[in-house]
């Protein structure tokens, strides 16, 4: 079956659309790690657009912040490692084994 969520009153708030939504983390800037069709990546928890997509073969469960409040995770897609931020933004990818 395929995943999503209710607010309070029984509405939609992400539609059930995903194979899998992993536990929220209040660290990841009300985004919450979802994986559909064997990618994974960010969605808003509140169903509004968003996040980064699920385009990625592997990502950190949570943000890193910093003192701007700007979020990172790290990331892996065609066997590159790599870094965005909380927007989808691509900061870094490189041919390497692992980001750190």
């Amino acid at each position: 079956g395929k995943w999503g969520t209710i607010n309070e009153q029984g509405s939609p708030l992400i539609k059930s659309e995903y194979d899998e939504i992993f536990d929220y983390n209040p660290c990841n800037d009300g985004l919450i790690k979802v994986r559909k069709n064997g990618k994974y990546g960010f969605i808003r928890i509140d169903g509004k657009d968003g996040g980064t997509g699920t385009e990625y073969d592997e990502c950190d469960e949570c943000f890193i912040q910093n003192s701007d409040n700007v979020v990172f995770v790290k990331v892996r897609n065609n066997g590159k490692s790599g870094t965005i931020n909380n927007k989808g933004d691509v900061l870094l990818f490189c041919p390497c084994d692992k980001a750190h």
